[in-house]
Formats: structure tokens, sequence, C-alpha cells
């Protein structure tokens, strides 16, 4: 299958050649790109951020998405723009996300060096605070677990959820959501210590 020269593609030819490897995975991955960049520039620079920015973004969401398509975790269930663009907007997030908390943390110790030890102490109270609350997801199974976190964490709408997940529509998403939900409430009825800590992070 020669795929290099096209100059369009269908997901179904996206995904069959950069599977295939050789000139057909390079002709995927330069369309992909070409295709695809611009958005994830215009994201990036309309949120505070620069062209480089969104190119190091970008190329980190390319190499996620090469890397599920080739370990076969993704199959073409949803648009492979959609997709890869979603990809892109949620690492960028996360990196604002980061970056914010980062400079807040800073501008405290600048202002008050004496507390430079509380803080760190706060940071680390957090840090494992986030991993309680990802065990306590994992409970529910991988794919309640990204669900809620895309929805609730991510805030995410059931629409974008929808395409990530690969579900028929932003309604199925929706009813996918609530019985994780519900699932979740009732892996926590007994264990009321951790529903508190679940609702400092929204998810109880």
């Amino acid at each position: 299958m020669m795929l290099s020269n096209r100059k369009s593609y269908s997901d179904d030819e996206l995904i069959s050649g950069i599977l295939q490897g050789g000139k057909a995975e390079d002709g995927c991955l330069k369309y992909l790109y070409k295709t695809h960049f611009p958005s994830v520039v215009k994201y990036v620079t309309n949120n505070n951020g620069s062209r480089e920015e969104a190119k190091d973004v970008f190329h980190d969401a390319l190499t996620a998405f090469y890397e599920q398509i080739k370990s076969g975790k993704f199959k073409g269930e949803s648009n492979t723009g959609t997709y890869l663009n979603a990809i892109a907007r949620n690492m960028w997030l996360n990196r604002l996300k980061r970056d914010t908390y980062r400079m807040a943390y800073e501008k405290s110790v600048v202002a008050e060096g004496e507390q430079v030890e509380e803080h760190a102490h706060d940071a680390m109270v957090t840090h494992e605070k986030s991993n309680v609350v990802l065990s306590v997801l994992a409970m529910i199974g991988e794919e309640c677990k990204k669900i809620l976190l895309l929805s609730i964490y991510e805030s995410l709408p059931m629409e974008e959820i929808a395409e990530i997940m690969g579900f028929k529509n932003a309604q199925n998403a929706r009813n996918k959501k609530l019985k994780c939900s519900n699932h979740l409430k009732d892996l926590l009825e007994e264990r009321p210590q951790i529903r508190q800590l679940l609702s400092e992070f929204r998810f109880a």
C-alpha cells in the first residue's frame, strides 16, 4: 500500500499506514502534522501560550497518539483529528495547571521565606492525597476512572468525552458517567474518611 504521496487520508488509512510503518507511516504522520498542527497553535496561543510551546505540545500529543495506535489501544472508534486535538488540549491545560501552581508556590516562598517548610509540607500532602484519589478511582475500573477524571478534573464537555472514549454520542457518555458515579458512591458507603478526601477533589 503506497500512502506517502497522498494529499488526504481517511481515518482507516491513517491507522493502517501507521501500523504498516516505513514510507506509509511517514506520509501519515506528515499529513497529521500539516492538517492538525495549525489548530493546536491557535488553541495554545489563545490560551496564554506561544507557538514554540504549541510545537512541544503537538509533538507530545502526536507521540502519544502514535503509541496508542501502535499498541492497539486506539482502533478508530472516534475521529482521528478530534482525538489528536483533544490529547493536545488536555496536555496544554495540564501544563497550565502545573505552571499556575508552581508560580503561586514560588511567589508565596519569595514573599514569606519563613514558610518554605510549611509550603513544602502542604505540597507533599496534596501529592499524597492525589495518589489516594487515583488509587480509589482505580477500584471502579479504568474506563470509569477515565470518564470521571475527564468530566470532573478536566471539566471537558460530554461531547468531547464521547469522542475520546469512543461512545456513540454525548448522552451515552452521560449515562456511563452516572453509572460510574453510582458505583463509586456504593464503594464509599463504608469508607467515610475516603469519601471526605474525595469531596476535596469534587469526586464525592
